[in-house]
């Protein structure tokens, strides 16, 4: 599954108090993550706004905390959350992941079931957007869960 998460919240509000968050639990459940959860970053944590995933954005010290931003914001424009788009609050890019994919095994025969979803933390002013594209099935044997940014 290729995912990418969009957020207005960068960087007015990027701290512990204000998040968004995207999830996708999966049934049945694999034995390596208790909360059925299998979009996470590299410090085992919901993809979020204030997680390693952030990567498209403007590089910058934020509430004590260093976003590099290694994709820098070009990958902004044309989506809404660009400065040309006009968002708010307005003349500041904002922040997405970049695509993502996401990997877990299955067992072969089961049914699964998968849900995707999307919430917002302490605040009612700004919004958060979440692209999944090019869900595919792969036969070939995989033990693990992960989520990887795709290198463009």
């Amino acid at each position: 599954m290729g995912a990418a998460i969009h957020t207005f919240e960068y960087p007015s509000l990027v701290c512990p108090q204000y998040n968004h968050f995207f999830v996708a639990p999966m049934w049945p459940k694999h034995p390596l993550w208790p909360d059925n959860n299998i979009s996470f970053d590299r410090d085992g944590l919901s993809a979020n706004v204030n997680s390693s995933l952030l990567r498209v954005c403007e590089a910058q010290n934020l509430d004590g905390k260093y976003y590099p931003c290694p994709l820098g914001p070009a990958m902004l424009e044309g989506t809404g959350f660009g400065v040309s788009d006009i968002p708010w609050p307005q003349g500041k890019n904002h922040a997405a992941t970049g695509w993502m994919t996401t990997e877990s095994p299955v067992e072969p025969g089961s049914m699964i079931r998968l849900r995707f979803a999307i919430w917002d933390v302490g605040d009612a002013q700004s919004d958060s957007s979440v692209l999944i594209d090019n869900f595919r099935w792969f036969a070939e044997g995989f033990d693990g869960i992960r989520t990887t940014p795709v290198v463009p």
